[in-house]
């Protein structure tokens, strides 16, 4: 019975995680999901003047069972884009997106797709 209350308070525990992350758009302005949706992911540096403004970086989590959920380039992508437009980024500059098969077991993953790159803001 013991382990059955575990694994339960277990389960409730990442579901309440997953939800907060899925919650953090709608807190998004209006202005801020244009910006994520129209910002420029460049995988080398840029010729336009602009200064950095720190890294960023989002994770695409591959997982199995009850909450079972697949990795995507994409999904890691758009997370840093977040991370950028919190930021106040106009871009993100020598980004690069690693598969890593291990387990990840900080944030509960089977496998994990990582991007990071370098928030910029346009002069």
């Amino acid at each position: 019975m013991k382990r059955v209350r575990t694994k339960l308070v277990f389960l409730a525990i990442l579901a309440i995680s997953s939800a907060a992350s899925a919650q953090d758009l709608t807190k998004l302005t209006p202005e801020e999901l244009i910006r994520i949706s129209s910002m420029e992911v460049f995988k080398g540096s840029i010729e336009r003047p602009s200064t950095d403004l720190g890294p960023v970086s989002g994770v695409s989590c591959f997982r199995t069972g009850y909450f079972a959920s697949n990795a995507s380039e994409e999904d890691a992508i758009n997370k840093m884009k977040y991370s950028a437009v919190k930021l106040s980024a106009d871009a993100i500059k020598n980004a690069i997106c690693i598969e890593r098969a291990q387990i990840d077991w900080k944030r509960n993953c089977n496998a994990t797709i990582v991007c990071a790159g370098v928030a910029v803001k346009y002069k």
